[in-house]
């Protein structure tokens, strides 16, 4: 203090702590009784760090943040895909941050989406020797599978996530290998002549496979399914590779 006149304080203080002149204030000393200079500091105060990633990351209110005296920053609730994986990428770079933990964080429609690509690759279609329709038990599972695979393409572009569908036709032991390959594609191909009719534009590539690709996988699985059928493979591609990591298939 110089005689005659305030007071002089420096002060480290983080962009988002309360201002010198509100904390003086605060202690019942006059506005005149200091000349206050401030000098930029980063805070690892965890109320500072607090403010700080949620000025990064502007979680939605369905997220809920914790942040502990460690740096670890748990994150809980539901949010979009998109922002799970930006605010991963953002939560690492706020100083003060040193690990996340997002395991209780999720996506309700990338978990609807994930339920419907499993319950698409868990049906079985089978096929009546020689034909490629299904068998009549079987046609309102396929229609089944039809309309579920309509729902998971509009859910998916609304997420802008891709999804493409491989369709495997098989064919049983009997007659001979060339009609087999030719009835086990058709087979494939009735399902996605079945989806392009009500306005899919899925990629869907089909595949014929021969009897003996059929026999064998059908001992691996002790002949638990038919051999005339048709199986399904559903790819997800988001528009970031590591999106979709911590999600069950």
């Amino acid at each position: 203090r110089r005689y005659g006149r305030p007071w002089e304080l420096f002060c480290l203080r983080d962009e988002l702590a309360r201002g010198i002149d509100e904390v003086v204030t605060a202690s019942g000393a006059g506005a005149g009784d200091f000349k206050v200079t401030e000098l930029p500091f980063v805070s690892y105060e965890p109320e500072i760090v607090a403010l700080r990633v949620k000025r990064a990351l502007h979680p939605p209110q369905t997220v809920q943040m914790d942040l502990a005296r460690n740096g670890t920053l748990t994150l809980s609730g539901a949010a979009t895909l998109q922002w799970i994986y930006q605010a991963e990428r953002a939560a690492l770079a706020v100083p003060g941050v040193k690990d996340l933990d997002k395991s209780k964080l999720s996506d309700p429609r990338m978990e609807a989406l994930l339920s419907m690509v499993r319950e698409v690759e868990a049906a079985v279609v089978e096929f009546p020797l020689g034909r490629d329709q299904p068998v009549p038990a079987d046609l309102p599972k396929l229609e089944k599978i039809v309309d579920t695979l309509r729902t998971l393409e509009q859910l998916a572009s609304e997420m802008d996530v891709g999804v493409s569908l491989a369709v495997y036709g098989y064919a049983d032991a009997s007659g001979n290998d060339k009609r087999n390959f030719e009835i086990s594609q058709a087979r494939a191909r009735t399902l996605a002549a079945m989806l392009y009719a009500r306005g899919s534009e899925l990629p869907i590539t089909v595949y014929g496979m021969s009897a003996e690709y059929a026999q064998k996988f059908r001992e691996a699985l002790q002949g638990t399914l038919p051999g005339r059928r048709i199986e399904l493979r559903l790819r997800l591609t988001p528009p970031e590779p590591d999106v979709l990591a911590g999600f069950e298939r």
